[in-house]
Order: C-alpha cells, then sequence, then structure tokens
C-alpha cells in the first residue's frame, strides 16, 4: 500500500503543470497517459506503456469500491474505451491531466461526467509480476551509455 499512496503523493506535486497533447514532462507538459507513465516512472522504476489503451491491459483489474490511493482510472472521453486516464486520490478524487487549455488537476469520481464515462480501475503497484515491470521498462526507456572497461594497460602509474 505504500508505494501506492507514494504515487498518488508524487502526483499532486504535479498540480498546475499545463496540458500538451503527446506531452511526458513536467518542463513539457502533459497529456493524460504522459502524467501517469512520468509519476510511475519517477515513484516506482517501472515504465508503463505510453497510453492509456495500453495501461488498461496491465495490472488487476479492480471495482470502484476498492479503488486505493495510486491505482488508475480508466475513462472513455473520446468515443472509445480507455481513452483518458488518470490516478486515483481517495475520498473519489482523481488527479490527471484533462485536455488542450487546462492544467493537471484534481477531479471528483462522483461527477456524473466521470461517472458515466468510467471504465474502471487497474491495480499496478504490487500486481505486475516482477518479471514484466523491468520488461517494460527495458523496451520503453533509452538504453544507458554503454559502460567502458577499463584493460590494466589502460591504468596509468
Amino acid at each position: 500500500m505504500e508505494r501506492r499512496a507514494d504515487v498518488a503523493i508524487y502526483a499532486l506535486g504535479l498540480i498546475g503543470i499545463g496540458y500538451k497533447l503527446g506531452g511526458s514532462t513536467p518542463g513539457s507538459g502533459f497529456d493524460c497517459s504522459g502524467l501517469v507513465r512520468y509519476v510511475f516512472l519517477e515513484v516506482t522504476g517501472f515504465a508503463l506503456p505510453r497510453t492509456s489503451k495500453e495501461m488498461s491491459t496491465l495490472g488487476s483489474k479492480i471495482q470502484p469500491a476498492e479503488l486505493q490511493p495510486g491505482d488508475l482510472v480508466l475513462f472513455n472521453t473520446r468515443r472509445f474505451a480507455y481513452s483518458h486516464v488518470g490516478i486515483y486520490l481517495g475520498d473519489h478524487r482523481f488527479i490527471h491531466a484533462p485536455s488542450r487549455g487546462s492544467e493537471v488537476e484534481i477531479a471528483n469520481l462522483s461527477n456524473a461526467y466521470w461517472q458515466k464515462r468510467f471504465n474502471g480501475g487497474r491495480r499496478m503497484v504490487g500486481a505486475m509480476p516482477p518479471v514484466i515491470a523491468p520488461t517494460i521498462a527495458t523496451e520503453l526507456l533509452p538504453a544507458p551509455p554503454a559502460a567502458r572497461i577499463l584493460d590494466v594497460a589502460d591504468a596509468t602509474p
């Protein structure tokens, strides 16, 4: 539970950052999946897929009554399932990057707009098998610079 709460707490620090389609960093701005991906990478070290649709296939499916801080909440906001994602904060609230011209904000799941479009929740932290998460990170993150192996001949006296 602690790591899930850490995800929610870290996300709160990003409130007010501007929306940018395709954005994935605080400097460039965020779209919904860019925000979620950035938070999970910073807090857990795991890189989630880039789109909300891809995120909807990972972790454990959970019912609305089971939502805990740090879980993903998914919505149909563009006439197809899982087209929007946010991070659940607790007390029926979630944080997300809503749309062009807006900023990262907190919204309420009890709002009729979100209730009508809710597609479900996913638990990522603690639900992803250890083998899958590093694989996702390896495939989606740039490779680290190659390490130079020093030879004895390279050593200076």
